[in-house]
């Protein structure tokens, strides 16, 4: 009885959860991400821009050659440009701010599917 209480009350709060996520990321901005430790900020650009650099590997060895190259040569500087592009545009979700930086060094994310 107590494990089919608990795994309802898991149930309820799971979807409660989901169904809250897309408002919280619709909120958060570029502002919001500012205000965090640096380590933590630079872990998320540094994960998003793995991924970016993982999805890009995957469709067009050229363009994750380039995104190799701009970003892991000198993560320091990268994230310098990068903040300074999420300070001149706080509304938007700092997501779209890495990615606006990796498609302008780079190039589009847009991929022909060939299969």
């Amino acid at each position: 009885m107590f494990l089919l209480r608990s795994l309802r009350i898991a149930a309820i709060s799971a979807t409660f959860s989901v169904a809250c996520m897309p408002a919280y990321a619709a909120q958060f901005t570029s502002a919001d991400f500012l205000k965090w430790k640096a380590a933590g900020r630079d872990l998320y650009i540094d994960t998003t821009v793995g991924t970016a650099l993982m999805i890009a590997d995957q469709n067009d060895k050229s363009h994750a050659k380039c995104l190799e190259d701009w970003y892991f040569s000198n993560k320091e500087a990268a994230n310098k440009e990068i903040y300074g592009a999420m300070e001149a545009n706080v509304k938007y979700h700092p997501r779209v701010v890495i990615v606006g930086m990796l498609q302008k060094k780079c190039g589009t994310f847009k991929y022909r599917n060939e299969n």
